[in-house]
């Protein structure tokens, strides 16, 4: 995808020891035209992706393959790994491993999920039938700065007939300390979210879900995203200024849709939270934000004690 390192002769020279191997040269178009590039061409029974970070077991693939053909699945879902600073961490999916889901299970718990949750949107740690892309003309959307695996995956999901998640870790995840806060200050992480939350999974997706049920959904997937970013723009570790930041989270917690979300949704989103995640909802709901940085602030000395 046009890279400037020398990731190109490296493929070369892979390709000399392995005539399986296909290298695509192209100009640098993003990850989704890379990706769309890959499935474009490939000719397995199943697809599968890896970030240009992360790295594999040597018998990841192979692991993945043998269940899903045996049991002619759509997609394999695995555990991961991820690795910072040498330090690894076990990452499980959510979801039953002792079962097949079928379209009817699908439809009811992994669809929905998709529209609450962030947890399955990677690609990478999953095994796709080819023949469920192809067959369905599934690609990566272009043009979409953030979240083209979730709707990748949704669309995969929408079409899918059999899945099954595996318990089991082959990949490796590699995160670069301190890269989210980093890039708060180049990246609008809240218009994100409001994108997301704004565009029509129903309609784009062709779900079965209603456009209520849909905003219902995603309604406690804004507020939670709300929360995660509060925490990442009050860490004591961040390179842009306080008051920029305290600005920032004063103008999110303010904005009209988060407070609409939070007043129409406040039972569902405060059920089975701790005192601290109650108290943390309460002042996005009364717009505290001075009472937000104290609550932080208690959290951070509290998770480096």
């Amino acid at each position: 995808d046009g890279s400037t390192d020398t990731c190109r002769e490296i493929i070369e020279s892979y390709q000399q020891k392995d005539s399986r191997i296909l290298l695509i040269n192209q100009e640098n178009k993003g990850v989704s035209a890379a990706r769309n590039a890959g499935i474009s061409v490939a000719k397995g029974r199943y697809i599968g992706f890896v970030d240009g970070d992360d790295y594999v077991e040597t018998t990841m693939f192979e692991t993945m393959y043998k269940l899903g053909f045996e049991n002619d699945l759509d997609i394999v879902i695995s555990n991961f790994i991820t690795e910072q600073n040498g330090l690894k961490i076990n990452k499980r999916v959510n979801f039953s491993t002792n079962q097949v889901f079928c379209s009817k299970d699908i439809q009811k718990e992994i669809i929905p999920y998709f529209l609450r949750e962030d947890g399955l949107n990677s690609c990478w740690n999953k095994l796709y039938k080819s023949d469920l892309i192809k067959g369905n003309s599934i690609s990566f959307p272009i043009g979409v700065a953030n979240g083209e695996d979730a709707l990748f995956n949704l669309n995969c999901f929408n079409k899918a007939t059999k899945v099954q998640f595996f318990n089991y870790r082959g990949y490796y995840y590699r995160e670069v300390k301190g890269s989210a806060t980093r890039d708060i200050l180049t990246k609008d992480y809240f218009k994100i979210a409001l994108d997301v939350f704004n565009f029509n999974h129903v309609l784009k997706c062709n779900l079965s879900l209603s456009k209520t049920e849909a905003t219902k959904l995603k309604s406690i997937r804004l507020i939670t995203k709300v929360v995660s970013l509060i925490h990442l723009y009050f860490k004591s570790n961040s390179e842009k200024a306080f008051k920029l930041r305290f600005l920032y989270v004063k103008n999110m917690v303010s904005n009209k849709q988060v407070q609409d979300e939070i007043h129409k949704n406040w039972g569902a989103l405060k059920a089975n939270k701790s005192k601290y995640h109650q108290l943390f909802l309460y002042f996005i709901k009364i717009k505290w934000t001075l009472g937000l940085v104290l609550l932080t602030t208690y959290s951070n000395f509290r998770n480096k004690s």
